[in-house]
């Protein structure tokens, strides 16, 4: 009896493959196909999104991603990414039956023929371009945030975990929010079959602003994804005595909103904008109004420094996240670069 041998070629470190798309349908009256590309990376240009970043780690509750992501792509005429890290095995332990490399070379293959076939489903629905990656590293977080730093926007979906968990077990969408400066929509996923056919574009969008130029970083990711739709963006200030700082030296809370507002106005967006006066948190205030009004997506700046005293004490993304199930357009700014206050103290 021949003997055949088990070993096959090795995988690369990194594999790719991408499905072209079907031809484009238009897409309402066409302007956004006419909307000249612009630099997504200047701070002066609007930003446009080319390509859109969704991990995947082989379950139904990343994949729930997928549909916002499908949505936003199919108006901007992104390309999509699916990614996906395989965990590399580096030692060998006595209780796997095979060599180290037989085990990584058959789970990295069952990976990326998973990649394929979501891809394959998608291709099925929408007209997208669609690439796939498969990521050898032995770090997650690492890979996702190297894919992450070459595209427009990370669409994630995660499961929302309470403090215990992301105490001893933090999960790997709140690693990867502290880690990147790319804009991230971080979407709730369930553990069941995701509906691609779903179209869930953001129709109302609210962003809090706190008078810091911090704070208002967001709206150029706000006002790219308030283009796709129409949507209005409501921006919100939270005024409450034992802790906001109120008026400051040059403007009311009023006139902020109202400058901030004519800037918004000015690059196409519908907007309006709201000082709410409240004896609650700023998430709490926030996650209510968004309630009342049904808004489709919060958008917020955090800080992405990802420091010990960030996990434990979490930030404003860790707050709405416990107080909201929607979707939260977040973009990471280093908290370590000083900023100029924009509140002084003034004695009369």
């Amino acid at each position: 009896m021949t003997q055949h041998s088990s070993r096959q070629k090795p995988f690369p470190r990194e594999l790719s493959l991408s499905f072209p798309a079907m031809p484009l349908r238009p897409l309402g009256d066409g302007s956004e196909a006419a909307r000249p590309l612009e630099d997504a990376r200047s701070d002066s240009a609007q930003l446009v999104f080319r390509t859109l970043v969704v991990p995947l780690d082989g379950t139904q509750h990343a994949e729930h991603a997928l549909p916002y992501a499908l949505a936003i792509a199919r108006r901007s005429r992104a390309r999509i990414r699916l990614v996906r890290v395989h965990p590399r095995m580096d030692q060998f332990e006595p209780w796997h039956m095979c060599s180290v490399h037989e085990w990584n070379s058959r789970e990295k293959r069952e990976a990326y023929d998973y990649l394929v076939d979501v891809a394959i489903r998608i291709a099925r629905v929408s007209s997208v371009t669609v690439d796939v990656r498969l990521i050898d590293s032995t770090d997650a977080v690492e890979g996702l945030a190297k894919q992450s730093a070459r595209a427009d926007l990370v669409v994630m979906a995660s499961r929302r975990r309470g403090f215990l968990r992301r105490l001893f077990s933090p999960s790997v969408a709140n690693a990867l929010r502290r880690r990147i400066r790319t804009p991230g929509l971080f979407v709730q996923g369930y553990p069941y079959p995701v509906d691609l056919t779903g179209d869930p574009i953001a129709r109302r969008i609210v962003v809090p602003l706190n008078e810091t130029g911090f704070a208002e970083r967001i709206l150029r990711v706000a006002t790219a994804v308030s283009r796709l739709k129409g949507a209005p963006i409501s921006l919100v200030n939270v005024q409450n005595h034992d802790w906001s700082r109120g008026a400051s030296e040059h403007t009311t809370p009023t006139g902020y909103l109202t400058r901030i507002a004519d800037d918004v106005r000015r690059d196409g967006s519908p907007v309006n904008a709201h000082v709410i006066t409240t004896k609650q948190s700023i998430a709490a205030a926030v996650a209510s109004f968004a309630k009342q009004r049904k808004v489709d997506v919060i958008a917020v700046a955090t800080r992405s420094d990802g420091d010990w005293a960030q996990v434990v004490q979490g930030d404003m993304v860790d707050s709405l996240i416990r107080q909201t199930n929607l979707p939260l357009l977040v973009l990471g700014v280093d908290s370590r670069r000083k900023r100029a206050e924009a509140t002084t103290i003034v004695e009369l």
